[in-house]
């Protein structure tokens, strides 16, 4: 019974197959607004486009609106689109992109094309992306002739892109001529890769607007350009007018690299904004060819504004010789411009150079700071703190004042030592000089930057902090350690610290306006100048608290008429404390007053030597 219910419906869809206007058909394939060499882009053909002109791998991700090109050449021209531009890939897809992979060439042959010419035509915004390398020559056009053109957003993440414009001959039914290296309707960001725009050389005519772009960003209502890292290379031909980079809006210039050249023309600019030109970052090169014909010729042209870079040019030379500071109110006085990436400057100064985020993983590059035996000068801004190993760092700038190192910041910044350590002034000042200092010494400056100082010695570990000589009329004064505004000093570890101050007026081991602390079982020794008038083991205007290890704070001696000499000194008017906890040595020693007031002595601590803390003399804990 089965088989025969089997059979008859076998026969009823027989039947109905041959029924008069009856057809069976396959489902027709979705097409895409991508064109390749002239074939349009479907569902059918996506993952392996070919053709007439197409030869390598060519494929395109429906899902992630990805075209990858894979050592892909792609050589027709496509007609067959709304904007009537002959290209070789043309899309009308939003926010397609464009992955490459390989070498990859993109172009419209050789001839001479009758309509406006471009290698790659894209309507909506373009990503390019991949490790590969691509290059999009346009072709000679009687138009308008691009080797890339993004009407709206284009950016470029990775690989190496090169848009080649060709010779073009009318625009709109007119005379002028116009070549793009890369063109680009809205806005451009380089995040990386290598991006190039060449505009070809166009024939010598007598039109005002026979123009060469390498790279042009039209972006009326966009924000022009925006290179974050990478290298954005524009070279402008020959023609009326050659623009290496041009942009009727903002360059924003915060990484990477960018070159821009423009060639011998009437009007010849290197890198050009009609508004803002804006450089924080990377390293920018501009220049302008130019002949005796040329009436503008200058490497830069916009509202130029400089952060953490030095620029300079030339005015007479384009090969970055005969330089000088550059002078953006006189800038058309300059054929060559380079600006280079100082960093974020930091609150921080090694041996009188500032630290920044460019050189503060190797400070030991700059004058005055050298190291030995694996040793290293570093600064990490997260933590605020420098670390050193078997480093020598020295100030030799004479001025008002100076360190070996001077952090004006705020918080807590941090002195970690390894091996064996000098820092010191070698050159005279007039006001103050300082091994190490927080702020300022001598310059008051309202609101204080007030900020707290640790000095961490690890084992066995050395250094030695020498303020230099001072000599000037204003209390010229010399410390081994110096906080300045308000703050705290700690001492810690395990190692040996040897603060000392230079021949001053006032010369101090250490000095400190807040609370002065010493923990750890590292070795403390302050001593002040025996040259000095006033000379200080420690001064300290705060409480004064020894946790641990050692500490010897000696005032010099001076034969000079009404010479002092400290120990330990302070405000002996104020409520602060001196407290030795047990288990420390402590050795203070001053011709004129070894300790400012009695100490707390915890229990277990006994006074040696002296006892006579407010006299001359030491005592020793």
């Amino acid at each position: 019974m089965k088989r025969r219910w089997l059979s008859l419906a076998l026969a009823l869809v027989f039947c109905l197959t041959l029924l008069p206007g009856m057809t069976l058909t396959a489902e027709a394939a979705d097409s895409y607004n991508l064109w390749i060499a002239g074939t349009q882009v479907t569902s059918e053909n996506a993952n392996n486009i070919t053709g007439t002109g197409i030869t390598g791998s060519v494929r395109y991700d429906t899902q992630t609106n990805t075209l990858t090109l894979n050592n892909a050449t792609i050589t027709a021209a496509n007609t067959n689109n709304s904007n009537g531009y002959s290209t070789a890939i043309y899309s009308g897809i939003d926010s397609l992109i464009l992955e490459i992979i390989g070498t990859n060439t993109v172009g419209n042959g050789t001839g001479v094309l009758s309509s406006n010419a471009c290698a790659i035509y894209s309507s909506g915004s373009l990503t390019i992306t991949g490790s590969g390398s691509l290059t999009a020559n346009a072709g000679n056009t009687s138009q308008v002739s691009a080797g890339i053109r993004c009407n709206n957003v284009l950016t470029v993440e990775s690989g190496t892109v090169r848009g080649l414009g060709g010779i073009s001959g009318k625009e709109n039914g007119s005379d002028d001529k116009h070549s793009y290296g890369i063109y680009v309707g809205y806005q451009l960001f380089v995040n990386g890769g290598l991006v190039e725009g060449i505009g070809a050389d166009l024939p010598v005519s007598d039109s005002p607007r026979d123009r060469s772009y390498g790279v042009y960003i039209a972006g009326s209502f966009g924000s022009g350009a925006f290179v974050n890292d990478g290298t954005l290379k524009g070279t402008g031909g020959t023609g009326t007018s050659s623009h290496g980079i041009y942009t009727e809006r903002d360059i924003s210039i915060q990484g990477g690299a960018v070159e821009a050249a423009s060639t011998d023309a009437i009007t010849s600019v290197g890198l050009y904004a009609q508004l803002n030109l804006n450089i924080s970052g990377g390293t920018v090169t501009a220049k302008a060819l130019f002949s005796e014909a040329s009436y503008s010729k200058y490497a830069v042209n916009g509202t130029l504004a400089l952060s953490n870079v030095s620029a300079i040019g030339s005015k007479t030379k384009t090969d970055g010789t005969e330089t000088e500071s550059y002078v953006s109110t006189n800038c058309t006085q300059y054929p060559y411009f380079k600006s280079e990436f100082t960093g974020i400057p930091y609150d921080l100064w090694v041996a009188g150079t500032q630290v920044t985020s460019k050189n503060a993983s190797d400070l030991s590059v700059i004058d005055g700071v050298s190291v030995s035996d694996g040793g290293y000068v570093k600064y990490y801004s997260g933590n605020n703190t420098l670390t050193i190993k078997n480093a020598t760092i020295s100030n030799s700038t004479a001025g008002e004042t100076g360190a070996g190192i001077q952090y004006t910041g705020t918080g807590t910044f941090t002195l970690e030592a390894a091996g064996t350590n000098t820092v010191s002034v070698t050159a005279a000042q007039t006001l103050s000089s300082s091994g190490i200092a927080v702020g300022t010494p001598g310059i008051w400056s309202f609101p204080l930057p007030q900020a707290n100082l640790r000095v961490h010695v690890l084992d066995d570990a050395t250094l030695d902090l020498n303020g230099g000589t001072a000599a000037g009329t204003a209390y010229p004064s010399s410390y081994g350690i110096v906080n300045a505004y308000d703050g705290e000093i700690v001492v810690t570890g395990a190692g040996t610290v040897n603060a000392a101050g230079g021949a001053a007026t006032y010369s101090y081991g250490v000095n400190c306006s807040g609370d002065f602390s010493k923990t750890g079982d590292c070795t403390l020794n302050a001593t002040g100048a025996d040259s000095s008038l006033y000379s200080y083991g420690m001064y300290v205007s705060g409480n004064v608290t020894i946790a641990g290890g050692k500490l010897s704070a000696v005032g010099g001696t001076s034969a000079e008429s009404g010479a002092e000499s400290y120990g330990i000194m302070g405000d002996t008017s104020s409520s602060d404390t001196i407290t030795i906890a047990s288990g420390v040595e402590v050795l203070a020693k001053g011709n004129t007053v070894a300790l400012h007031k009695a100490p707390t002595l915890n229990s277990g601590v006994t006074a040696g030597g002296s006892p006579n803390y407010d006299g001359s003399g030491a005592v020793v804990y």
